[in-house]
């Protein structure tokens, strides 16, 4: 069964397609405010289809580096094409 993932989770997603970035790359190229931002990573997070380095607070969202798991790839491409 497929992992079912928020729209702005979605566009987080899509932003991690081709390399990792950190969260102030991701607010850019997803037009996602910090807490908007920090919601959606908490969801792919608790998924196990992101890994985070940093903290997930407003203040210091921007400064985490942020990729989608090796392991979870095949998962995420999955997710990407059945919602985009």
């Amino acid at each position: 069964m497929q992992p079912q993932v928020s729209d702005d989770a979605l566009k987080v997603l899509l932003a991690l397609r081709e390399s990792a970035s950190e969260g102030y790359g991701l607010m850019s190229k997803t037009q996602l405010n910090p807490d908007a931002l920090i919601k959606a990573l908490r969801e792919l997070q608790n998924q196990g289809i992101i890994f985070v380095k940093g903290e997930l607070e407003p203040a210091r969202v921007g400064d985490a580096y942020v990729s989608v798991r090796p392991s979870a790839r095949g998962v995420a491409d999955m997710i990407v094409q059945y919602k985009a």
